[in-house]
């Protein structure tokens, strides 16, 4: 194999973090010389405690924050992180939906289309075009408040879609919802997810969500986070909300399980970062 075929042969980087240190004034660091990657159309989840710093790394990671060390780039052209933000190729969805009250569903959707530059008309056109698709045909007169909460985030997801470009940032949208809300809105991300593949990284601090969900699960244990420990989620798609009765789900979740309770025994033993993996 040539020099080029094994360049076609790799797969495209979405993402790629480099070096990332950061931590608010006054406090200890939140993240020390961490790297990661992600692939062009791959779903990872990231799975860790409160207060490690997974809100701070989005907003590290859609431009909001400036690092203080490191790089933090977009797409097979390595596009640094502010320049990809000014050209709209990242969608952060945080955990509340965030909608306008005085909007209704069309005009809330839009607006990801026409911060980026698009004409009101043709914005508003692309958003009755995708509502079939995400659930929400007849709903675009409705104002959030008519909207279940369900519903709510179906509408940010769209938001989030159509404003960014290659990169979805989805900061635990399905963490306030109830648990029959909860299985519906994960089936129906499945099924939006492999329509349109986008690269997506996902938050979460449900073990079942995360493997669902994922081609691969980041786990982080301590601060500051140096580095993810990593399952890869070896699971035939598409997928829907049934698999996680299924002996290969429920085998993937107890190596989870293990992988996460081995990185607390080391952050509670305080085993160094590069001896804390488990063998």
């Amino acid at each position: 194999m040539n020099v080029n075929q094994q360049a076609l042969s790799r797969p495209s980087m979405a993402l790629s973090v480099s070096g990332l240190a950061f931590g608010f004034p006054g406090e200890r660091l939140l993240f020390d010389n961490l790297s990661f990657e992600l692939r062009d159309g791959e779903f990872v989840s990231l799975l860790a405690a409160s207060g490690l710093g997974k809100t701070t790394l989005f907003r590290l990671l859609s431009g909001l924050l400036p690092a203080e060390r490191g790089t933090i780039r977009i797409g097979t052209d390595g596009m640094d992180i502010a320049h990809a933000a000014r050209d709209g190729r990242i969608g952060y969805m945080p955990q509340r939906d965030g909608l306008m009250p005085w909007r209704t569903v069309l005009d809330n959707a839009a607006i990801g289309l026409e911060l980026r530059g698009a004409p009101r008309k043709a914005a508003r056109s692309k958003v009755l075009e995708l509502l079939p698709s995400m659930g929400l045909a007849g709903t675009e007169r409705k104002y959030p408040h008519e909207l279940s909460g369900g519903m709510r985030q179906r509408v940010s997801f769209l938001r989030s879609l159509l404003g960014g470009g290659e990169l979805l940032l989805l900061d635990e949208p399905f963490g306030a919802l109830d648990a029959m809300t909860r299985a519906s809105m994960q089936d129906w991300l499945l099924h939006a997810w492999e329509q349109h593949r986008k690269t997506v990284l996902f938050v979460t601090h449900d073990v079942d969500e995360a493997l669902l969900l994922s081609d691969r699960v980041l786990v982080a244990s301590r601060t500051p986070v140096a580095s993810f420990r990593e399952l890869a989620v070896a699971l035939p798609r598409p997928r829907r909300h049934s698999l996680v009765m299924d002996p290969a789900f429920i085998e993937l979740k107890r190596q989870l399980l293990r992988l996460y309770e081995h990185a607390e025994q080391a952050e509670r033993n305080d085993v160094p970062e590069s001896e804390a993996h488990p063998r």
